[in-house]
């Protein structure tokens, strides 16, 4: 279960007070090799994903101490869109095994798998609020895409945006207080931002940019600044801004300060933030794979985790900030990769054939790791 490799990681002064190799090109002091004994675990840490490794996309879960690998459903259709409950105890997921995409919930070992939405269109992307009282989705019932709200038990199912256009991407604020989505009700792809039942809707980017200009938007932790992709300069690059407080009355003086975080011929996409608000994890195919980096939230001191010439994809991290998780490898041979990067622990989990995706740290049992 446990592999560890000796590789060298390439960056420069990340945080933790490590010299790496300058990504402009020029050496520094200190490059340090990763470290192969076993990790001292004080607590089981556990991660669910979907995988194809059965021949369809299913839900699984898995134990960083154990590598015990557990099945929570089994369909002849495929499931995805995981999303643990804030409380660590449920599994919120979509599934086309009645027909079309709706969303299910279950509890973390696969019992009392219950069917939520019952509309023809498809319903995708659950997440839960804070405090685990009501569940945001996107859905297509309507003949676009919209943003609703409901119950945990599937009651009570609204419609948050009510438009014409498509609404879509939600992410929810640290608070819990606001939702960032993308909209095309001003013709194009904008980032928009509302409070957390629909009122109050503002642009944050007025702009005339293409279709997919922003995307994957994930905010700081202290929900005063978003990172989000845009295609503005020609490519997909990554960038920051800030945002308003409240959206309450407050985008007649507010101004945007948008600074480009990444500037490469590349495409550079999916941004993540840290808990902790120190670095950035982001994906990149500037290395002919894509392959997962991290900076610092200025776009300095930008690395590659692994030098190896292999895909790479969806960083996650944990609530501690000091571990990444990350699908790494070729389509149909794929695991789950953890890296610490205080200490260059490597790990890698579940093993085997098939496909991996959407890799979550189930809330409940994400703790520190001793002696990283």
């Amino acid at each position: 279960m446990k592999t560890y490799w000796n590789y060298w990681i390439v960056g420069i002064g990340i945080l933790s007070g490590i010299l790496f190799v300058n990504c402009s090109g020029g050496p520094a002091r200190g490059i340090e090799k990763m470290q192969t004994q076993n990790v001292d675990y004080s607590i089981s840490q556990k991660i669910a994903f979907t995988s194809s490794r059965d021949g369809n996309w299913e839900v699984y879960i898995i134990s960083t101490d154990t590598g015990k690998v557990s099945r929570l459903t089994e369909s002849v259709r495929e499931e995805e869109g995981l999303a643990p409950s804030a409380d660590g105890t449920r599994l919120a997921f979509v599934s086309r095994r009645d027909g079309d995409y709706e969303i299910y919930v279950m509890g973390l070992n696969g019992d009392d798998q219950r069917r939520l939405t019952f509309s023809k269109g498809i319903d995708e992307g659950p997440i839960w609020l804070k405090d685990d009282s009501k569940i945001l989705f996107e859905s297509a019932r309507d003949g676009n895409w919209e943003l609703y709200i409901m119950n945990p038990d599937g009651s009570e199912q609204v419609n948050l945006t009510q438009t014409a256009s498509d609404e879509a991407d939600p992410v929810l604020s640290p608070d819990g207080t606001r939702i960032l989505f993308k909209s095309k009700r001003d013709g194009a792809w904008q980032l928009y931002c509302m409070d957390a039942d629909g009122s109050n809707p503002m642009p944050l980017v007025e702009s005339e940019y293409t279709e997919g200009a922003h995307d994957d938007p994930t905010w700081s932790p202290d929900g005063k600044q978003i990172a989000f992709v845009s295609n503005r300069d020609g490519n997909s690059e990554i960038y920051v801004m800030n945002v308003p407080a409240s959206p309450t009355g407050l985008f007649a003086s507010f101004t945007p300060f948008i600074k480009n975080l990444t500037d490469h011929p590349a495409g550079d996409d999916n941004p993540v933030w840290s808990p902790d608000g120190s670095r950035i994890a982001f994906v990149s195919d500037r290395d002919g794979k894509r392959k997962v980096y991290v900076m610092n939230p200025d776009g300095t001191a930008q690395f590659p985790l692994s030098p190896v010439a292999i895909e790479e994809g969806s960083p996650r991290w944990s609530p501690d900030s000091r571990w990444i998780a990350y699908i790494a490898g070729e389509s149909g041979d794929q695991i789950i990769r953890l890296v610490s990067l205080n200490s260059r622990w490597y790990q890698e989990l579940a093993s085997g054939a098939g496909e991996k995706a959407e890799v979550r740290w189930v809330p409940s049992t994400e703790r520190i790791l001793t002696g990283n």
